[in-house]
């Protein structure tokens, strides 16, 4: 094995990594593992710490990770850098978050250098297993608490699953809440982690669904951006909204449908429209950019 012992120049001399300042040394440490990462002719990954899943389990999870699009989909296809490797471990904490153990986390990398490949050890906590012990929700008023909880797929008893808290939890039931008018409603997930000793591989989370419902919102105007004064009124008729109304995410989203069904706009997407809020007020100003076909 070859051992690398780095040092940086400073006015002529050289100082080991070790004496510099710990921010300074985890910055030339980064540099250290992108310039064997992105050198190597081969990477191999081994994981340490690990005892429920096993070791090609979780590499199949950095797998997974990648967007089969991108010109780098696998894990590890070198030449690689640091913020893949990154990436790739945030998909498998993700994993583990799924699966219960919501409280995982790695260490490292460590990366060893030989003759013939470029070594990436991994060090996996996965700690204890987590189920939903107590439900509740506080701040709520436009929904019963038992709908709430529904919405958010959360079960006594069940394994804890961060995928239900970040689907369910923040967009769903933002979601609702955007529907209903509440267009600034902030919903937080507050856990309390139970375990019976230190080091238990066992254990129970309370959770608890804070609302911030915040003000109902209504619409103050509608405008168009791109098209002549004359045509506003047939645009209007397609809309599902109107000055007045309660602002509701899914009425907007199926004028939008409406509008490209005409045929003479480039497709509106929701990033098209404008949506200025007056929190003071309570109300929006939506404006449609659009573009006509060519």
């Amino acid at each position: 094995m070859l051992m690398i012992t780095l040092f940086v120049q400073n006015r002529g001399s050289a100082i080991p990594a070790q004496q510099l300042p710990e921010k300074r040394r985890e910055e030339v440490r980064r540099h250290q593992i992108d310039d064997s990462l992105r050198n190597a002719s081969k990477v191999k990954v081994i994981f340490q710490g690990n005892r429920v899943f096993t070791s090609q389990e979780l590499y199949e999870q950095m797998e997974r990770s990648r967007n089969t699009n991108s010109a780098k989909p696998f894990a590890l296809k070198t030449p690689f850098y640091s913020e893949d490797l990154q990436h790739d471990l945030e998909g498998i904490r993700f994993f583990l978050g799924t699966k219960g153990y919501l409280m995982a986390r790695y260490t490292g990398p460590e990366v060893q250098v030989t003759e013939n490949q470029t070594q990436v050890i991994l060090h996996i906590e996965e700690g204890a297993f987590y189920r939903i012990g107590k439900l509740e929700v506080v701040g709520n008023r436009l929904f019963p608490t038992e709908q709430l909880i529904a919405m958010s797929g959360l079960k006594i008893g069940e394994p804890i699953n961060v995928r239900d808290i970040q689907e369910k939890v923040f967009t769903g039931i933002r979601k609702e809440y955007d529907d209903h008018g509440y267009i600034q409603a902030e919903i937080n997930f507050n856990p309390t982690f139970n375990v019976p000793f230190i080091g238990a591989s066992v254990g129970v989370v309370d959770v608890e669904l804070e609302v911030d419902e915040g003000r109902l919102f209504t619409i103050r105007s509608i405008g168009f951006l791109g098209v002549k004064k004359s045509e506003e009124e047939l645009l209007r008729s397609q809309l599902f909204l109107h000055e007045g109304d309660v602002m509701r995410q899914n009425l907007l989203e199926a004028s939008l449908v409406t509008l490209n069904q005409l045929g003479q706009f480039e497709e509106i997407r929701l990033k098209d429209v404008i949506v200025r809020t007056n929190s003071h007020l309570s109300t929006v100003d939506l404006d449609f950019q659009l573009s006509r076909k060519k």
